[in-house]
């Protein structure tokens, strides 16, 4: 098989960085077109909460440490050493089982102290500090099933 050309890949390249640019900038037109309109629908307050979920997941990705994609290339480069599957499935599912318990931990905080987050972090005006409470608590569950998720 040829090896490509340096001015087909410098092509596909140019291609790659325009098609990229493109969905980030349509994903950010998209973002200040809707704002607005999910203030409106929701309140300023329910969106806050929105804004501090995407805090939580971002700070979580954090935690991740490189850990995911590390692994993949690990895994990637095993896949081409059959001697190699064996220590690659060990290490995937002795991290998996290290993300599961992450998880647990992750949701269980979350979930224990969404009562005082409520109270006295998050102070509402026009939301219930009950209504924040349990939507604090409902983040915390959909944050601890989607920690592992990022790792598979």
């Amino acid at each position: 098989m040829a090896r490509p050309v340096a001015s087909q890949i410098v092509t596909r390249m140019r291609t790659n960085f325009l098609a990229n640019l493109a969905g980030t900038g349509w994903a950010a037109l998209l973002q200040l077109v809707f704002t607005p309109v999910y203030v409106r629908l929701l309140g300023p307050e329910a969106y806050g909460l929105i804004g501090f979920l995407v805090l939580l997941q971002a700070v979580l990705q954090v935690f991740d440490l490189g850990i995911t994609p590390t692994v993949s290339r690990y895994v990637a480069q095993a896949s081409v050493r059959p001697e190699s599957a064996g220590d690659a499935r060990d290490l995937v599912r002795t991290l998996e089982l290290a993300y599961w318990a992450m998880a647990v931990v992750i949701g269980a905080l979350l979930f224990a102290g969404a009562g005082l987050l409520a109270t006295r972090w998050l102070h509402g005006r026009t939301l219930p500090p009950q209504d924040v409470r349990e939507a604090l608590m409902a983040m915390a569950l959909v944050l601890a099933v989607q920690w592992p998720v990022a790792f598979y």
